[in-house]
């Protein structure tokens, strides 16, 4: 008789085990199936947004020009004569336009200073304005950028590297 009630006892642990985990996994379907497709939503909107929050080429440079005006006048100088005239030139298409602004907004996320990293970008943004851009080199340089910039280990070397960048 023993017998019978601990293999009925034991059928009923299993029962009651397999039950549990099926419960369990039916609710974590249903609390996690909107979870996933709200993230993702998420995601699209925001790589929609973050498409919108671009500022225009000539508030960029009007604020960058106030940005370096807080720290070396030269720099704010350099970018109100030199910068400015080339970036905002009809030959330059809003395309490349475009990814200097948010190139230098990464800068800025990943907390690379103007006076530094963002002044030595924008100096070889210039050097390869003013020798003709080659969409190759472009390209390249940039997927280099923003390799450092998504690597730790890689953004310590950033900003000699951005230094470094008009020559």
């Amino acid at each position: 008789m023993k017998r019978y009630k601990n293999s009925t006892l034991m059928i009923d642990l299993v029962f009651i085990k397999r039950f549990s985990f099926a419960a369990f996994l039916s609710v974590l379907m249903i609390f996690a199936c909107p979870i996933v497709s709200f993230s993702q939503v998420n995601q699209e909107a925001h790589q929609d947004s973050s498409k919108q929050e671009l500022p225009s080429p000539d508030f960029f440079v009007k604020e960058m020009e106030e940005d370096f005006a807080k720290g070396l006048a030269k720099n704010a100088k350099w970018m109100r004569k030199d910068f400015s005239p080339h970036f905002l030139s009809s030959a330059i298409s809003s395309a490349i336009q475009d990814t200097v602004i948010s190139t230098v907004q990464q800068l800025h996320k990943v907390h690379i200073k103007n006076s530094s990293g963002v002044l030595g970008y924008l100096q070889g943004v210039l050097a390869q304005i003013e020798g003709g851009i080659n969409t190759s080199n472009w390209d390249e340089w940039h997927n280099q950028l923003h390799s450092m910039i998504n690597n730790k280990k890689w953004r310590k070397r950033l900003v000699p590297y951005l230094q470094i960048s008009s020559d």
